[in-house]
């Protein structure tokens, strides 16, 4: 997690979260990911994203599972991610919970910005992002993680412009 800083208020609120412990919440917005101390109110850093690089956030959508996000940008792309929430115990019994920002990879829908997005992932390697670029575009990218003989392999991404079937 980067040192907490403000996040422009006047950007849109995409999606919103509680992790598993009831501790943090985590607000998209067109920056990034902000962690909040949920006892405090108080910000406690901004999740780091591999491959935003000054790029803006235009939509986001938060699975069901409540770690898996979708990021659509302005650019077209969808950068898939994981919130991982590190607990620990300390003197006394306390609990603490650190939060962090993993990248499952990025697809690129559209030469337009994403406006909509929903992802889901399957927890097994596959998954499934639907996408509707500004102008009406619909897309769709579906990964699928091939093992190989010392884990994971290499993850194969299949895209469809869904738009002439409109």
């Amino acid at each position: 997690v980067g040192q907490a800083q403000e996040m422009n208020r006047d950007h849109p609120i995409f999606v919103t979260g509680v992790d598993q412990y009831q501790k943090i919440v985590f607000v998209v917005r067109a920056e990034g990911i902000e962690f909040v101390d949920l006892a405090s109110g108080r910000p406690i850093g901004t999740g780091s994203i591999d491959g935003l690089q000054g790029r803006r956030i235009t939509s986001a959508y938060r699975a069901l599972d409540n770690t898996h996000l979708a990021l659509g940008l302005e650019d077209g792309v969808v950068i898939l991610v994981r919130l991982k929430f590190e607990v620990a115990f300390g003197e006394g019994g306390t609990q603490s919970v650190t939060p962090s920002v993993v990248v499952d990879g990025q697809v690129k829908l559209f030469d337009v910005a994403v406006v909509k997005c929903v992802y889901r992932n399957d927890g097994e390697g596959r998954g499934t992002v639907l996408g509707i670029g500004k102008g009406d575009q619909l897309a769709l990218a579906v990964s699928s993680q091939r093992r190989g003989l010392l884990g994971r392999g290499k993850t194969e991404i299949s895209t469809f412009d869904l738009t002439p079937a409109l």
